[in-house]
């Protein structure tokens, strides 16, 4: 599978997708089942972990933000470049404040390209929010667009299917219940019955709150 790309295992079965992380590491995510399984590796390690997609908002909110390391760097940079061209302003041996200023002049360099590629390259992402935990962030290249868009669509699909099926669980398990204690003779068939007629009456209630 190529960086940045998709891949489709089986029809649903499995959605991989997978971008580079600089020149030695991968961040590669998979969704499968009702979780989605996450793998990052550096040059140093390799970290695993999952995220239960019945947890996880299928609403997505897609950003774009500036890259805050080259900021950073470029500020620490432009200090550096101010200091060594104080520095050689105030040298008095000649050769060695032109070396000075000379330094300065490269870490200036330095600055202005990492403050512009700061204010040039934008990271793009997409954040689905999580329940139990702090929001999944999925970070991609601008090449990389539609093959987010579409691993987002699928785990969008993947998380709402499971919501719909554990919200249709949940009232068949309560009718199933009421029908345990009618059996067992603690409920009459008549309070079976209105038992039943009440959580059917409050299941179509909400659908018509969630449809309008």
């Amino acid at each position: 599978m190529a960086d940045g790309g998709l891949n489709r295992a089986g029809d649903k079965a499995q959605v991989r997708f997978r971008r580079r992380l600089g020149l030695l590491g991968s961040e590669t995510y998979v969704l499968e089942s009702g979780e989605l399984h996450i793998t990052r590796r550096t040059s140093s390690e390799t970290a695993e972990w999952a995220v239960s997609l019945r947890y996880l908002d299928p609403l997505p909110v897609w950003r774009e933000a500036n890259d805050s390391r080259c900021g950073w760097v470029g500020v620490l940079l432009c200090i550096a470049a101010v200091g060594f061209a104080l520095a050689g302003l105030l040298e008095r041996d000649p050769d060695a404040g032109w070396a000075l200023s000379v330094m300065g002049a490269l870490w200036l360099v330095g600055a202005l390209l990492s403050l512009t590629v700061f204010f040039l390259k934008r990271t793009r992402m997409v954040v689905f929010a999580i329940q139990t935990g702090p929001p999944l962030e999925i970070r991609y290249r601008r090449a990389e667009s539609e093959a987010a868009q579409t691993f987002a669509d699928a785990v969008t699909e993947r998380a709402t299917e499971l919501r719909d099926r554990d919200e249709g669980g949940t009232l068949a398990a309560e009718i199933k219940s009421l029908a345990d204690l009618r059996d067992k003779g603690l409920l009459t068939e008549a309070e079976y019955s209105a038992a039943k007629a009440r959580l059917l009456d409050a299941e179509q209630w909400d659908s018509r709150d969630i449809d309008g």
